[in-house]
């Protein structure tokens, strides 16, 4: 299974475009040496997987694909199984790809590991806190305050983090938390969307922080589990509220009080 890390605490990913291509494509983790082809359409597909350019259940046509970056269909199956592996795609008899739809169900499963892993790695990170990186988790805290659009609450939020997690230096483990991150992001977007809970996620932080720059492992960890138990029981009232688990496609969405 291929594990990518998320952005770190310092620094936000550029998002860019391929010429003539209007998805963000984000650059993730700089792998050493030359990118093969296969290496480009599993980064290009993951990340519009991730921001919703692609969405879940969408049919994902092979052909359309080799003929956009001019290769044969060797390099495409190769990525698609590589994203089947990170759960991101499922591949059907026939050889039929379609973007990955979790239930909510599922949702709250992935989110059930990742309140063990991140209430875990916070415990551990904690204890290597310094000055620097509680300041540097306050930054951030500050700039989610004033973020007026989505993807760079989102992404502010996953520095938020990152501040923390990379500090643990159990690299398995943050990357195994960044890849149920990307599984989730659809459908928090829509979530995120909404100022109510919006603000009860920035609460969580709040409180995270504050456990932080005290010093208090086992505080980070109950407050880290509780902020993730918070953020899918909001998750499962909006989905009961409107008939079901909805993702948010890819468009440019204002931050708002609503």
């Amino acid at each position: 299974m291929e594990r990518r890390p998320g952005p770190g605490c310092h620094e936000l990913s550029e998002a860019r475009a391929e010429e003539g291509d209007d998805v963000p494509f984000d650059d993730g983790a700089k792998v050493p040496g030359v990118q093969t082809a296969e290496d480009t359409i599993t980064r290009y597909l993951r990340d519009a997987i991730v921001r919703g350019a692609l969405e879940p259940g969408e049919a994902l046509n092979q052909a359309e694909i080799a003929t956009r970056f001019g290769v044969s269909r060797i390099p495409i199956r190769n990525a698609l199984q590589r994203l089947a592996a990170e759960g991101l795609v499922s591949i059907r008899a026939h050889r039929t790809a379609t973007v990955t739809e979790l239930s909510l169900e599922e949702l709250e499963e992935i989110y059930a590991i990742r309140g063990m892993l991140e209430g875990a790695t916070a415990e551990i990170a904690v204890r290597a806190f310094d000055a620097e990186r509680v300041d540097a988790m306050r930054q951030v805290l500050d700039a989610l305050e004033g973020a007026s659009d989505l993807e760079a609450w989102l992404e502010l939020n996953q520095r938020f983090h990152a501040c923390i997690y990379e500090v643990a230096e159990r690299p398995r483990t943050v990357a195994l938390i960044h890849q149920l991150r990307q599984l989730s992001s659809p459908y928090i977007k829509h979530y995120i969307v909404s100022g109510e809970y919006r603000a009860q996620a920035q609460r969580g932080h709040h409180r995270i922080f504050r456990a932080c720059q005290r010093g208090d492992p086992k505080q980070a960890r109950l407050e880290t589990e509780r902020h993730l138990a918070d953020v899918i029981s909001g998750v499962r009232k909006l989905a009961k509220r409107e008939g079901g688990l909805r993702p948010l496609p890819m468009v440019p969405v204002e931050l708002g009080d609503g």
